[in-house]
């Protein structure tokens, strides 16, 4: 089977639904648990009976990669309306000044007007550090918490940076899945380029 060359993107229920030959488009991932959701005895069995392995990224080029992903250049409608709420949180708690005094319809007028694009990176980092639950999100959560690896037996840790190398790995030598799956050119990513240039502003 081999994946389509856009596969580095998909998100892990994304790329499963591919490897499995179903549309990785769709957003109906009923069976498929994730593993914040699961009890210790699920884990246990599910990690002696799989090869597990994670893949993480450079954590503050992976927290201005989804900057970049969710409020610079949403891919479609469904992020735009799904993200405003946490835009319109973040303007507010980083706007303190602009909310004194006014009604709750006053507020509320001005928060309407805020999309994902009205967030700045430097307002993104400021309400990210606060680790506020509204702002929270997987997209650009720390790994300790989304992936677990200081509790879990991860038997691969990969890497972005070495995508291509460690992917390679595991699909040709670490499990079975060269008989199935052919894996595509890695392309890098731009967000690296990026980073002074964001953080500079910080």
């Amino acid at each position: 089977l081999p994946l389509d060359p856009n596969f580095a993107k998909f998100s892990p229920s994304r790329q499963a639904y591919l490897m499995s030959g179903q549309n990785p488009h769709l957003h109906k991932y009923t069976t498929l648990k994730q593993i914040a959701k699961s009890n210790s005895s699920a884990l246990k069995s599910m990690f002696q009976d799989y090869y597990s392995f994670v893949f993480v990224r450079e954590p503050l080029e992976h927290l201005l990669s989804a900057f970049m992903d969710k409020f610079v250049h949403p891919v479609n409608r469904t992020n735009n309306v799904q993200f405003k709420p946490t835009a319109q949180y973040i303007y507010r708690i980083t706007h303190p000044k602009i909310f004194e005094g006014l009604s709750k319809a006053e507020s509320t007028a001005i928060l309407e007007r805020i999309t994902v694009f009205s967030v700045t990176f430097p307002e993104f980092v400021q309400a990210w550090v606060t680790q506020d639950r509204r702002v929270t999100d997987r997209h650009w959560d720390r790994y300790t918490r989304v992936c677990r690896p200081c509790e879990l037996p991860y038997k691969y840790i990969g890497h972005y940076e070495t995508l291509a190398d460690d992917s390679a790995y595991i699909v040709n030598y670490a499990t079975d899945l060269h008989a199935f799956i052919s894996f595509p050119e890695v392309h890098t990513s731009g967000t690296r380029t990026r980073m002074y240039e964001m953080y500079s502003r910080v």
